[in-house]
C-alpha cells in the first residue's frame, strides 16, 4: 500500500501504519479503541485493503487471511489520543509514516493499553510532549514489550499523571533514563512499575522533584526481580516503603 497523506497549509498530518495478526480463537480483530473512535469519528480515516472507510473498532478477516494491514490517517491535529489502540491485542507492528506533532495533544492515557502482542514501538523519542498532562496507563499491559525508545528526552513539564505507565509490562527489561524528566507538576505516580517482573535495575529517579506528588501507592509492587531502586526519594521514601508489596530489594533501602 502506498503512502497516502492529507495536507493542511502545506503541513502533513500524521499517518500510522498498523499490522494485526488474527488470534487462534477468532477471526475478529480489534483495530482501534472504542473511546477514541467516539471522540474522533469525523477527524480520522482508515484505509483497509486500499479502500477508505470510516473508523471501526473491529474487522473480521477471512478464514484464509492471517494478517491485516491498516492505515490510520488524521485529518486534523487532535488534542486527545487516549485509548487510541486500547485493547488491540492483535497489533503486532506499528509504523509512524509521517511524524506525530504532539504539540497539540494533552492526553495520551491508555494509548497502547493491553497491546499485548507488540514487542517494540516506533521511534517516539522526539515527540513534543510539553502540553500533555496525562500519560497514565500509556504502555500498561504491553506484556511482550521488551524495550522502549529513548523517551528520556520527553518534555513533561505539564504532566500531572503517570500512574500505571509501565504496569504489567512483564517482558520489559530496560527503562530509558527517565530520571531526566521534569516532574515538579506530577501528582500521581502510583503503580508506575507494577508487575515489571523482568526489570532488574532502574534509572536513578531519586532525582525527581516529588514535592507535589500525592499518590505513590504501589510504585514497585510485584517488580520482584529489581536489584536496585533509588536510595533516596525526597518526601516519599517512607510512603514507598509502606506500599511496596513484593520488591526484593526492600531490605536495601
Amino acid at each position: 500500500m502506498g503512502q497516502i497523506y492529507f495536507y493542511n497549509e502545506n503541513k502533513r498530518f500524521p499517518e500510522f501504519e498498523m499490522t494485526y495478526r488474527k488470534s487462534k480463537i477468532s477471526n475478529k480483530i480489534r483495530i482501534l479503541g472504542s473511546k477514541f473512535i467516539k471522540r474522533n469519528f469525523d477527524n480520522c480515516s482508515l484505509y483497509i485493503n486500499n479502500k477508505r472507510t470510516k473508523l471501526i473498532e473491529f474487522y473480521e478477516l477471512d478464514k484464509k487471511e492471517e494478517l491485516l494491514k491498516v492505515n490510520l490517517l488524521f485529518e486534523k491535529n487532535l488534542k486527545d489520543l487516549s485509548y487510541l489502540f486500547f485493547g488491540c491485542s492483535s497489533l503486532i507492528s506499528l509504523n509512524i509514516i509521517s511524524d506525530l506533532n504532539a504539540l497539540y495533544i494533552n492526553n495520551m492515557s491508555y494509548m497502547f493499553y493491553n497491546c499485548s502482542s507488540l514487542k517494540e514501538l516506533p521511534n517516539i523519542s522526539n515527540w513534543e510532549m510539553s502540553n500533555v498532562t496525562n500519560i497514565s496507563f500509556m504502555f500498561a499491559g504491553c506484556s511482550n514489550l521488551e524495550w522502549l525508545p529513548d523517551i528520556s528526552k520527553w518534555n513533561l513539564i505539564n504532566i500531572k499523571n503517570i500512574s500505571n505507565l509501565f504496569s504489567e509490562c512483564f517482558s520489559l527489561k530496560y527503562i530509558p533514563d527517565i530520571s531526566k524528566w521534569t516532574t515538579f507538576n506530577i501528582r500521581d505516580i502510583s503503580f508506575l512499575f507494577y508487575g515489571c517482573s523482568s526489570l532488574v535495575t532502574l534509572p536513578d529517579i531519586s532525582k525527581w522533584k516529588t514535592n507535589n506528588i500525592n499518590n505513590m501507592k504501589g510504585i514497585f509492587s510485584y517488580a520482584k526481580n529489581l536489584k536496585y531502586t533509588p536510595q533516596k526519594f525526597p518526601n516519599g521514601i517512607l510512603l514507598m516503603l509502606q506500599i511496596c508489596l513484593i520488591c526484593s530489594i526492600i531490605a536495601q533501602l
